[in-house]
């Protein structure tokens, strides 16, 4: 038996689905759009039972930039080992900046591969993932020399001064 009864309006429905495909509100406000959604008991809707619903969100892959042995230095073995079986790790590396390794990897996909016009969203894809392919067979890496005495020197305005 359901404890609640939503009745989705079409316009509702399609914020919602919007909501969702546009993917940048909170993670809470997108999981209470997908529950909405399963719930909608109008005609339109899939009438999902509420435990349904309680399953398909349990099983969700949670995407998030971390390392896996922080999830150890706050939970117990057992806790962190469930969690990481319900994460999607992605990976960031231990020296140098993973944001900036993505704006070079951006840029040289916008130098290589989008330097041109595509007409068709079919072909952009199409274009991408060969450029994709191709470089990740190459094993294409950044050689990444900003070391800490270089940050040390251009960013010495934000450290603070020791006097003597």
């Amino acid at each position: 038996m359901k404890k609640y009864i939503v009745k989705l309006a079409e316009k509702e429905r399609e914020e919602l689905h919007q909501l969702i495909a546009q993917g940048r509100a909170s993670a809470r406000k997108l999981t209470h759009a997908r529950i909405l959604l399963k719930a909608d008991s109008s005609e339109a809707g899939p009438s999902w039972t509420d435990q349904l619903i309680v399953e398909s969100i349990s099983r969700e892959t949670i995407r998030q930039v971390l390392q896996k042995s922080a999830l150890y230095e706050v939970f117990e073995p057992a806790e962190a080992r469930r969690l990481i079986e319900k994460l999607e790790i992605h990976y960031t590396p231990k020296h140098g900046s993973w944001l900036n390794m993505a704006e070079i990897e951006f840029s040289v996909l916008s130098r290589q591969c989008l330097d041109h016009r595509i007409g068709k969203q079919e072909e952009l894809q199409r274009e991408v993932a060969a450029w994709q392919a191709t470089r990740n067979a190459r094993g294409v890496g950044i050689n990444w020399r900003f070391t800490t005495a270089d940050a040390r020197i251009k960013l010495k305005h934000l450290y603070p001064s020791i006097a003597d």
